[in-house]
């Protein structure tokens, strides 16, 4: 009996345990009611409806079957609804949560104001609310939904994530009541300010304000604190793209002597602080986009541990210290436009794991250190030489001397910038051995010969653009070989991608283009390739002086005409260059062939002569030569006594009916000359000269003349 009593007992607690779970099961009493609604209305006025499919609730189902919705102790724990195309506001009865401990709303369309319920749950540690963007079309700038401002305060004791970026909140940040945050970050926010409170934030290890895609600098304005000691414990600090973030960097910051990661690029002004050199955590150092004067600090050189250091946008002076040598392990150096001096150094090529050197537009001199590059394969090691280095920027420098011929060793490089810094010499055999060159900026220095190989070599499958002009290049432009049918020469290359503009390159150069310059065959390449003008031709003679009534002549270069292939036609007129003279920048009809020949000149034909040379098989091109300049000297007929018909007033004398004035020394040189019937004798000394009177019919007659 006793034993059936206990089974009985036994089966009366299981079936009400199982009718617990039931009930449970059908939503009955698995959550408060007002949390419940509280969901509900969180679903209505965000438009649900239009939820992702992962995400959308059915409401007539149990709470527990809410995706993202997660229940812990009989309460809404976790709300988990990233990414799930929420549209609208957030409602203020979602205060009603009051377990929650963590909230994902990243990635949606929400719409502000923020309800200040949501910063006071006084367990939850995590806020995401980062991503609140429509999407735009390439090229354009994402509009924000959620916009607005934060509360006053943000009272959340147990917070530990705080994640803002992204969603276009404006304002000053709110007085931080959260002693446990670790972790804040609102990038591309336009926050107005920081509240002091966020930098007395005992456990905060990470803070982050950035600008990302906005064309538009963030508005953020104020200073660093003069004393970091309140929050030690940083590990990361981040803040950039803020130019009315100013002040002078504290050199209280290294009692951050956990850092790891410090980005200050903003409106910074003074010196570098010479106490960073004692936070050896740090890996990245990013000062760059500042006003930052001064020396760079020789301690920094005790940061070993570095990975990336960004010094460029600033205004330092002096010399690249010696100490960074000791930067084993950095990857990325970037110095750009300071006014750094003195030679490149060459112990940079015992930085053995750099990928990227950046160092152009400062104000470094001498020749660029050919112990950067590695040794060839199969050759003794010398201890120099940047193993895989992708980018390389010495743009806009005043070096002198070649690119070394040791950098054809850069097998793995991407980028180049070695543009306006002074260079001369043949680069091209040395970029060829770049199998991996994607961009090449080599425009503006003294560089020369033949280009053709960059770009026809089917080894350089991965270049794109290729900026040459200004040097000396020539020879043939030739096509890369192997083209998909269809495509053209230069298929892979950028829009505007290739620039061999004002070099030495001359019409037959773009010979095996031409049935695509001319349109006989369909290609962009037009759109890719920048050829024209080129530099002027040299001529022999760039001056001459004749008198009237001589010959005159200036020979211009003969080109080389282009061949018929590779058209069909028979027609070869269209083959022959064709020659114009130009005086004064007007055509000289007749003139048409490389020689000028003028049998008798007068004074109208003095001026500055060149030839245009042009050819129909490459349109868009003329070839120019240097000017040449004639001076044509009128002879001095003979001289007549008479001077009857000479007018003096003070300083001018004047002759009735003249068209022209001409002064000459009894000898035949020229001394002045002047429009009209009057000129000037206020520069002359005491003596004879002769007057030539010029009337409509040329030369009148010539008047000795005594002042």
């Amino acid at each position: 009996m006793k034993n059936k009593l206990l089974i009985n007992v036994a089966l009366m607690f299981l079936v009400s345990f199982l009718g617990l779970n039931i009930r449970t099961a059908n939503g009955q009493e698995l959550i408060p009611e007002d949390e419940k609604q509280a969901l509900i209305e969180l679903f209505n006025s965000t438009n649900g409806a239009e939820w992702k499919s992962w995400n959308k609730w059915d409401l007539t189902a149990p709470v527990d079957q809410w995706k993202g919705v997660k229940i812990k102790d009989g309460h809404v724990s976790e709300l988990d609804l990233h990414s799930s195309n929420l549209q609208g506001k957030i409602p203020a009865s979602i205060g009603a949560l009051t377990e929650l401990v963590k909230i994902r709303l990243d990635n949606n369309l929400l719409e502000g104001p923020l309800p200040k319920e949501l910063f006071q749950f006084q367990k939850l540690q995590e806020l995401w609310l980062t991503n609140q963007r429509k999407q735009a079309n390439a090229g354009e700038v994402r509009e924000y939904t959620l916009t607005g401002g934060l509360p006053d305060v943000i009272d959340m004791p147990q917070l530990r994530i705080l994640e803002l970026s992204d969603t276009g909140i404006t304002g000053p940040l709110s007085e931080m009541k959260t002693p446990e945050l670790l972790q804040f970050q609102a990038n591309n926010c336009t926050l107005g300010s920081l509240h002091p409170s966020i930098w007395e934030l005992p456990n905060i290890i990470f803070i982050g304000i950035q600008l990302g895609e906005s064309p538009k600098p963030l508005p953020l304005k104020g200073e660093l604190p003069k004393d970091f000691s309140k929050c030690a414990n940083l590990k990361a600090l981040a803040i950039g793209g803020c130019p009315n973030f100013v002040g002078e960097i504290p050199a209280s910051i290294a009692k951050c002597t956990g850092m790891q990661q410090l980005l200050l690029q903003n409106g910074h002004t003074g010196t570098i602080p010479k106490e960073l050199g004692t936070m050896k955590n740090l890996v990245l150092l990013a000062l760059a986009n500042n006003h930052l004067t001064g020396e760079i600090p020789e301690e920094l050189g005790n940061l070993t541990n570095l990975v990336q250091l960004y010094l460029g946008m600033n205004e330092l002076t002096g010399t690249i210290p010696e100490s960074f040598k000791n930067f084993t392990k950095l990857n990325h150096l970037n110095l750009k436009k300071n006014k750094l001096t003195g030679n490149l150094p060459e112990w940079i090529g015992q930085l053995h794991n750099l990928t990227k050197l950046i160092l152009g537009d400062n104000e470094f001199t001498g020749t660029i250190p050919a112990k950067w590059a590695p040794v060839g394969e199969g050759q003794e090691s010398d201890g120099f030489g940047i193993n895989r280095l992708l980018e390389l920027d010495l743009a806009n420098l005043k070096l002198s001397g070649e690119l070394p011929e040791r950098f054809g060793n850069f097998t793995s490089m991407d980028k180049i910038w070695i543009n306006n810094a002074g260079l001369s010499g043949d680069p091209t055999t040395v970029l060829q051995k770049m199998l991996e060159i994607s961009q090449i900026y080599i425009q503006n220095n003294n560089f020369k010969g033949r280009l053709d190989g960059l770009l026809a070599l089917e080894d350089l499958e991965d270049l794109r653009v290729l900026y040459a002009q200004n040097n000396h290049f020539y020879g043939s432009i030739e096509e890369r070989e192997h083209q998909p049918d269809g495509w053209g020469p230069y298929y892979r290359f950028n829009a505007r991608g290739i620039n061999v503009s004002n070099n030495d390159f001359v019409l037959k150069d773009f010979e095996k283009l031409s049935p695509i310059l001319t349109g006989k065959e369909s290609t962009n390449v037009t759109n890719k390739l920048i050829f024209a003008p080129q530099n002027k031709l040299e001529v022999e003679e760039t001056s001459k002086e004749v008198k009237e009534d001589e010959a005159l002549s200036f020979t211009a270069p003969t080109l080389e005409d282009l061949r018929n292939a590779p058209f069909s036609t028979s027609d070869l007129s269209e083959t022959k260059n064709v020659y114009q003279w130009y005086k004064d920048g007007k055509k000289v009809d007749g003139q048409n062939t490389p020689v000028l020949s003028i049998d008798k000149v007068n004074k109208d034909q003095s001026g500055v002569y060149v030839c245009k040379i042009t050819n129909a098989r490459v349109p868009g091109l003329t070839m120019e030569t240097k000017e040449m300049i004639a001076t044509v000297k009128t002879g001095i007929l003979p001289i007549e006594a008479n001077q009857e018909i000479i007018v003096r007033e003070g300083d001018i004398l004047s002759v009735k009916g003249a068209e022209s004035l001409a002064l000459y020394t009894t000898s035949g040189t020229l001394l002045s000359s002047t429009e009209g019937d009057k000129i000037s004798i206020s520069h002359l000394s005491s003596g004879t000269i002769v007057i030539v009177i010029y009337t409509t019919g040329g030369v009148n007659k010539a008047v000795k003349y005594i002042l």
